[in-house]
C-alpha cells in the first residue's frame, strides 16, 4: 500500500536542489535559486513572477490526461487543479461553473443562490460565460429570506452563454420580475426552459420570455394556470425552433392553441405532452396529426374529451416515428381493443408504451407478432385479484425481444383497508399479482424481463396542492 507521502507535491526547495545537482554540482556553475516565499514578508509582483512554478509548462500528455480526469473530480479537487497553471485553471473553472450547485450542508439553497447573484457582478468577465445551466428547483423563499426582485435581470446580464434554465415551483418568478429585465436583453443560446408549477406566470410573462429566448427548443409549461391560447400562440410564433413541448394540466387551453402549434411548429415538433387537458378534443388531435407527423413522444393520458376517432387518427399518422406513447385514463375511449391492435400493427418504432388495463384485458395475446423494439411496457390500474398468469403470458410472448421491464400500477384495493381489521378478504384460489409474488417471480424466472408492481400513490412527488 503506497503511503500518502508518495503522492505529495514536492517542496520548492527540493525542486531547486535537484535542478542544481543536475547542472553539474560544481561551485562555479552553481546558481542560487529564487528564495522561498516567506509569508511574513511583503513581496512585489517582480518577486512573485520570479518564483518558478513547476507546473507552468506541462507536457501535452499530462494536459490530455487531466482533461479526461477532471470531469470526474469533486469540487474540492477541482479547486486545487485550478491553481496549477492558466490552461488547467480555465478547464477547471469551466467544469465548476457549468452548473452552479446551490445545495450546501451549512447554508440553505436560497442563501447560496443569493450569494451567487451577488458574486456575478464582481467576477472576472470571463467567468460567468462558463455558466451553461441553472437549476433553481431547491430554492424556496422564507419569511426572513427572499430572492431579490431583479434576480432574472442579473442572470440575463451576466450569464450570456446560458443554455438551460429550470425554475419549477418558483413563486419568485412573476410579472414584476420580468419588468426588471432590460427590454432589449436576450439569451440567444437558451434552448431549454422549465417553468412548471409557477403560480405567478401569466400571459405577459410568457410573451416576454418568448422574446427573451428566441432559440428555445424545449419548453415545459405543466401546471401553468396562466397559460392561455393567446400566450401559447405567441410562444410558438416567436420561438421557431421548438421541438419539445409539455403543456399538460393547462385548464384554459383549447383546440385553438393546437392550431397554432400545428401551424408554426410543423415537422420540427418531436415531443408533445397534452395530458390532463380538459378542453382539448378530437378536433385538436386531428390538426396535430395532419402537420406534426414526426412526433417521437406523445402523451394523451387523462384527456376526457378525446374519442376513438381522434386517438386512432393521431396514432396512425405519427406511427412511423413514434417511440414513446402514453395512452390511458381517457373517458371517451370506448373501443380500446381496436386502438391496441392499431398500435401493434402500425407503431413499429415504439420503445416505451404505457396503456390502460382495459386495452388488453379481453385479449392478452394481442401482443403476438409485435415487432417494435419495445424496452418498457407499463400497464396502468390492474384490478385486484389479477392472476399471475397474465404476467407469465406477457413474458412468454416477449421472450427473445428487447423488452426488459414490465410495470404494473395499481390503485387502492379493498384489501388495503379491511385486511386484518374488521373483515376478512376471501382468497381467490390462484396466484395473484402482488408484491410478494412479483418478487418471487423475479428471483426464479429464467427470462431477461423484470416485473415491477407500483402503487400509484407512490408515484406522486408529494401531497402539496400541485399534486392534488
Amino acid at each position: 500500500m503506497a503511503s500518502s507521502s508518495q503522492f505529495a507535491m514536492p517542496s520548492p526547495a527540493n525542486l531547486y536542489a535537484s535542478s542544481s545537482e543536475q547542472a553539474g554540482g560544481s561551485s562555479s556553475s552553481h546558481v542560487d535559486p529564487p528564495p522561498l516565499i516567506d509569508l511574513e514578508v511583503q513581496y512585489t509582483l517582480e518577486h512573485i513572477h520570479a518564483m518558478r512554478n513547476p507546473f507552468m509548462k506541462m507536457s501535452a500528455m499530462t494536459v490530455a490526461v487531466l482533461t479526461l480526469v477532471m470531469p470526474n473530480l469533486r469540487n474540492r479537487e477541482l479547486y486545487k487543479c485550478a491553481l496549477l497553471n492558466r490552461e488547467i485553471s480555465n478547464q477547471a473553472n469551466a467544469i465548476l461553473w457549468k452548473k452552479p450547485d446551490f445545495d450546501s450542508q451549512s447554508h440553505s439553497p436560497l442563501h447560496c443562490f443569493n450569494k451567487f447573484l451577488n458574486s456575478l457582478s464582481i467576477l472576472r468577465p470571463s467567468m460567468p460565460k462558463y455558466i451553461h445551466e441553472i437549476d433553481l428547483a431547491l430554492i424556496e423563499e422564507t419569511l426572513y429570506e427572499y430572492v431579490p426582485e431583479d434576480w432574472f435581470d442579473i442572470i440575463v446580464r451576466h450569464c450570456t452563454e446560458l443554455q438551460v434554465l429550470r425554475v419549477p415551483k418558483a413563486r419568485f418568478l412573476s410579472a414584476a420580475t420580468i419588468r426588471k429585465i432590460h427590454p432589449y436583453a436576450t439569451l440567444p443560446k437558451l434552448h431549454t426552459l422549465d417553468l412548471s408549477h409557477c403560480d405567478h406566470v401569466n400571459e405577459k410573462v410568457l410573451k416576454r420570455l418568448a422574446d427573451l429566448a428566441l432559440n428555445l427548443q424545449s419548453l415545459k409549461l405543466t401546471h401553468i394556470s396562466g397559460l392561455s391560447d393567446a400566450a401559447l400562440s405567441e410562444l410558438v410564433y416567436t420561438c421557431h425552433n421548438l421541438s419539445s413541448m409539455d403543456i399538460s394540466y393547462a385548464k384554459s387551453l383549447t383546440n385553438a392553441s393546437l392550431y397554432s402549434v400545428a401551424k408554426f411548429c410543423t415537422i420540427r415538433l418531436r415531443e408533445l405532452d397534452l395530458s390532463h387537458n380538459e378542453r382539448i378534443s378530437d378536433e385538436g388531435l386531428t390538426i396535430v396529426a395532419k402537420y406534426n407527423i414526426h412526433l417521437t413522444y406523445l402523451n394523451l393520458s387523462h384527456i376526457s374529451k378525446i374519442t376513438d376517432l381522434g386517438i386512432n387518427m393521431i396514432i396512425k399518422k405519427t406511427s412511423r416515428n413514434l417511440k414513446l406513447l402514453h395512452l390511458y385514463g381517457c373517458k371517451g375511449h370506448k373501443n380500446p381493443m381496436t386502438t391496441m391492435k392499431l398500435i401493434v400493427s402500425e407503431c413499429q418504432a415504439l420503445q416505451s408504451l404505457t396503456i390502460s388495463w382495459q386495452m388488453i384485458k379481453d385479449n392478452i395475446g394481442v401482443f403476438k407478432g409485435f415487432k417494435a423494439p419495445l424496452v418498457h411496457l407499463t400497464i396502468n390500474k390492474i384490478p385486484e385479484h389479477t392472476p399471475m398468469k397474465v404476467l407469465e403470458q406477457l413474458v412468454e410472448m416477449f421472450r427473445g425481444t428487447k423488452l426488459r421491464i414490465i410495470t404494473f400500477t395499481r390503485d387502492w384495493y379493498s384489501s388495503d383497508f379491511v385486511w386484518g381489521t374488521y373483515a376478512t378478504v376471501k382468497s381467490s384460489g390462484y396466484s395473484e399479482i402482488n408484491s410478494a409474488n412479483v418478487n418471487e417471480f423475479n428471483l426464479n424466472t429464467d427470462s431477461h424481463i423484470i416485473a415491477l408492481l407500483v402503487n400509484e400513490r407512490d408515484q406522486s412527488s408529494g401531497y402539496e396542492m400541485h399534486n392534488w
